[in-house]
């Protein structure tokens, strides 16, 4: 047992050094994954890792994500999202810090057309960051909030992180879609307190925009993102009402965006293009990468790693709130050396059972586990999500600047990881309404 665990520590010093030598993370993981698997069961072992590879290629709840990944693509390539950024600025930019306020509004709108949070802050960056340099905002604000803005692309259904979620954990995908609405709006409205609070007792940092649009303006911008809200209600309220599933609206909200694109922006069916090989692009990359997890991920469960972390938990005399904040403690650390994919394939399987058995709902535990997910993204320092926001911010902005901007938005979220676990039916309400 001594030697087997030296080897496992041996191949997570090798998964650590190539993931910090920027090796891609499909090959940083699965190769380690094969390498540990050939030290523990021998190399002949390696030709069963075929099935490995063929249960995460065709696990029936990824397939939503090909659907809602074209739906996000069709709506970016045509133009939905600056549409949705002129509705939210021109209804909420006369607020204090309601140029701030509209990035992360529209992270939040955003995440619904996009479904990833990495898309969502380029966007939104790429949209907002040239009006705030003009009306001057402090970067010290407006950063931080494109890190937190990421935060709630990621829990807005439907988002690729809660499918991937649900494929791993076997919890319903519809309930996880309607159990990220309550805490994404909170987190919302705390952050744009935040932000209003600090502009009211410094209004230098974030100056108000020169004119305040007519009620007809508004108007108008509401109508031009019509067909986005009437695709979410479909989606959402297809699944609520029971008349599809969650992979089934998958498709439909493809279909959607296809008739939608057609409809309102353009009858040349070559602009597609540019939206098929998006998406082509985007969901290979998610199935590399979950391979590669995987095959890490059956390292770990025949190493018996997963046991062991399990019955270290399971022997400390603590509260179940101590257990909690240990996990969160835990996956913000291995946050700031891997991805989040990485992060959901390796710790769901050994946290599971840790959440369950300390009475926290499957369902309650993957929303807060993507949000935390996220916020390490935005921790130094490989966090992931500083290098986009970094790279649509004006040159001369660093890491360090953007990550400590970031820290007032890393504490209202865990404030509502307290609230969330005194009171699960924040998130747990709505999946509890759900008629399928």
């Amino acid at each position: 047992m001594e030697g087997m665990a030296w080897q496992l520590i041996l191949v997570l010093l090798l998964l650590a050094v190539l993931l910090l030598s920027g090796m891609p993370l499909a090959i940083s993981l699965g190769g380690t994954g094969i390498v540990g698997i050939m030290i523990l069961k021998g190399p002949a072992y390696v030709f069963n890792l075929g099935f490995v590879v063929w249960e995460t290629m065709f696990s029936w709840s990824l397939i939503a994500i090909i659907g809602f990944v074209l739906m996000g693509c069709i709506f970016s390539e045509f133009g939905f999202g600056k549409d949705i950024y002129d509705f939210v600025y021109k209804w909420l930019g006369h607020l204090p810090g309601g140029t701030v306020i509209s990035s992360i509004v529209m992270c939040a709108l955003f995440g619904f057309i996009c479904a990833s949070a990495m898309a969502g802050i380029s966007t939104v960056g790429k949209l907002a960051v040239p009006e705030m340099e003009r009306l001057k905002v402090s970067r010290k604000l407006y950063s931080g909030a494109f890190a937190f803005g990421g935060t709630l692309s990621a829990i807005i259904p439907p988002s690729i992180w809660m499918i991937i979620y649900c494929g791993l954990s076997e919890a319903s995908l519809g309930h996880m879609f309607f159990a990220g609405i309550v805490p994404g709006f909170l987190l919302v409205i705390l952050g744009s307190i935040y932000i209003s609070l600090r502009v009211m007792i410094n209004p230098k940092l974030s100056p108000a925009p020169p004119r305040k649009y007519t009620s007809k303006e508004k108007f108008e911008a509401l109508l031009k993102i019509s067909p986005t809200i009437i695709t979410f209600l479909v989606v959402l309220g297809g699944i609520y009402r029971g008349f599809f599933s969650a992979i089934e609206a998958s498709a439909v909200g493809a279909v959607m965006a296809f008739l939608c694109a057609l409809i309102f922006k353009s009858r040349d069916l070559s602009a597609f293009k540019g939206a098929f090989k998006a998406t082509v692009k985007i969901c290979v990359m998610i199935y590399v990468i979950l391979i590669g997890a995987m095959l890490f991920s059956h390292l770990i469960f025949l190493s018996g790693l997963k046991e062991f972390i399990v019955s270290i938990f399971a022997g400390l005399n603590v509260p179940n709130m101590i257990v909690y904040l240990m996990i969160l403690a835990i996956i913000t650390i291995l946050g700031c050396l891997m991805d989040v994919l990485a992060l959901l394939v390796i710790c769901v399987p050994i946290f599971m059972p840790i959440v369950e058995a300390i009475g926290i709902d499957p369902i309650l535990f993957g929303i807060i586990m993507i949000i935390q997910c996220e916020l390490a993204e935005v921790t130094p320092p490989v966090g992931l999500n500083l290098f986009i926001i970094k790279g649509v911010l004006p040159a001369g902005t660093t890491l360090g600047s953007i990550a400590q901007s970031a820290f007032p938005f890393v504490v209202i979220s865990w404030i509502i990881f307290i609230l969330m676990y005194l009171w699960p039916q924040i998130a747990l309400w709505l999946p509890s309404l759900i008629t399928r």
